[in-house]
């Protein structure tokens, strides 16, 4: 059985063809996200003022906060996704790949280097949702973790081109030349 590169570089194209559109839909989803976590901290902003009022009870006011910061973040995520960037590789646009695209091995890795930044900003997302669960009573532990490690994780993917530069210099991989 051999392994066809012709049809997998079809596959990946493909896949690459439909990205704009999910590009779209997954913003359009982040923004939705965004007003659900401002409204929801509104509530939970109005819910702290009305028991604070009412009761001498002890209440908390770490997850309305935690949800206004997550919504302030999701609304405002291209401005934080450019200083995140500019902060991280020193340019705030997101690398193409670099090299010739003449042999089936690198036009593969530009095709495939467009689904790993798609999927890298779909993680940088969730990161950002996560922090919603941090400010929770019951929460998991490690929560924050998870929550960095999506975000910074997330980061990379989206400039998968110049993370792979970074791990070129550290690592000092030849290309053969």
């Amino acid at each position: 059985m051999t392994f066809d590169f012709a049809s997998l570089a079809q596959i990946l194209q493909n896949i690459n063809n439909e990205l704009p559109g999910l590009w779209r839909f997954i913003t359009a989803a982040t923004y939705l996200a965004g007003f659900w976590c401002a409204f929801r901290a509104m509530y939970e902003l109005k819910e702290y003022g009305e028991l604070r009022m009412m009761m001498a009870v002890k209440t908390d006011i770490r997850r309305a906060l935690t949800e206004l910061f997550v919504a302030i973040i999701l609304l405002y995520w291209p401005s934080l996704l450019r200083a995140m960037l500019t902060s991280t590789f020193g340019s705030p646009n997101i690398l193409a790949y670099p090299g010739p695209t003449d042999t089936s091995y690198e036009v593969m890795f530009k095709l495939a280097g467009g689904i790993v930044q798609f999927i890298g900003f779909i993680a940088f997302i969730r990161g950002w949702i996560l922090f919603t669960h941090i400010g929770t009573h019951g929460g998991q532990p490690g929560m924050f973790g998870k929550a960095v490690a999506h975000v910074f994780a997330g980061l990379l993917a989206i400039n998968i081109f110049g993370t792979w530069r970074i791990l070129e210099t550290i690592f000092v991989v030849s290309n053969g030349s």
